[in-house]
């Protein structure tokens, strides 16, 4: 507690308090005639009566909405994970709704409302869920009585994507229409329609295109730009429509977005990605995250449209390749299996 003097003679008592809903500080203050140890007295106990008054928290009147606002403000994220957070949150909202009453929450209420939630979906209602038990906004810990959901098995085997795969994981980013969104997708599908390494993708400005032309000869490597992998590695490939489009596409995306670069594919800030980065927004939305099945899965595309194995093994900038030969034998293979089941339903007389 301080004071202040006023002008009229008589003494102002203050205190500062931390606001538990902003997470601000705030004042109050008392006026008497004089200071002295009574009227001290006097001031505490009425500070501290309107401290208690403004800080008690009414949790009937807490929104989900405005429980996530303290949650955030609490944690002071770094603004990478603050960034991450708000996504996450955004998701939340399509099961739980933001004007929805906190301390009304029961397991069997917020089990219901989860149960197309993801299993990062549950862990972030959690830890929101344990802010509010922890700051006596709600009574039950109902956090440890939400039912996880159990994590697709993923098949290891496969050295590709298939087409309808691929498809189905860029119709789950666009989802939602936010930059992040946006340009993960643009990554997805380019590294598809060029079989791009990620490490070469990063790297691409817009000046290693020349008309349907794109030159490779550099590459992300542990956050530098560095010369690419081998000697093959340096190439200039031919780009399709698609990827033209793409390349256009994000320029008009960073300029709605007012980011200035150079390099085809930036974060919000407009710098460089990083591998760890593209490999953690995938993670959070559920989706695979081996980059370099994208690639395989352009080899895959290439020899189903009747590319030889020479010229895809040019085009990804391999001398020579076990794997690309095991993608290039299972595509060709399995248009041999179409070609047999076609054979097997014509009736020729």
């Amino acid at each position: 507690m301080y004071t202040e003097n006023l002008p009229n003679g008589k003494v102002k008592f203050i205190e500062t308090y931390k606001d538990p809903l902003t997470n601000k500080y705030r004042r109050v203050s008392v006026t008497f005639d004089k200071e002295n140890a009574q009227t001290r007295k006097r001031a505490i106990r009425e500070l501290e009566k309107k401290i208690n008054e403004k800080t008690a928290i009414s949790t009937g009147d807490i929104t989900f909405e405005e429980l996530i606002s303290m949650f955030l403000k609490e944690k002071e994220l770094k603004y990478s994970s603050k960034e991450t957070y708000k996504y996450l949150i955004n998701r939340l909202y399509n099961f739980i709704d933001r004007d929805a009453i906190v301390n009304r929450f029961t397991p069997v209420i917020i089990n219901k409302k989860i149960e197309n939630c993801t299993a990062t979906d549950i862990k972030t209602l959690k830890n929101i869920l344990n802010f509010a038990y922890n700051k006596d906004i709600i009574n039950i810990k109902i956090s440890d009585k939400l039912i996880k959901k159990k994590p697709k098995k993923v098949k290891k085997d496969k050295l590709y994507y298939e087409r309808e795969e691929v498809q189905e994981i860029l119709n789950k980013i666009r989802k939602n229409n936010t930059y992040v969104d946006n340009n993960l997708a643009y990554i997805i599908e380019f590294l598809v329609n060029t079989g791009l390494r990620i490490g070469e993708c990063l790297a691409l400005t817009y000046s290693d295109v020349n008309g349907d032309e794109l030159t490779i000869d550099k590459r992300l490597y542990k956050r530098n730009i560095d010369t690419t992998k081998t000697k093959a590695s340096t190439r200039v490939i031919v780009l399709n429509k698609r990827s033209i489009q793409i390349i256009a596409e994000t320029k008009l995306l960073k300029r709605i977005h007012g980011i200035k670069s150079d390099l085809i594919f930036t974060n919000r800030k407009g710098e460089l990605y990083t591998y760890r980065a593209i490999h953690a927004l995938l993670q959070i939305r559920e989706l695979p995250t081996d980059l370099h099945k994208f690639r395989h899965t352009h080899a895959s595309l290439l020899a189903e449209l009747g590319f030889t194995l020479e010229e895809i093994q040019r085009r990804l900038g391999h001398e020579d390749s076990s794997i690309t030969k095991k993608v290039y034998l299972h595509a060709t293979n399995k248009m041999r299996e179409q070609e047999k089941e076609k054979f097997r339903k014509v009736n020729i007389l």
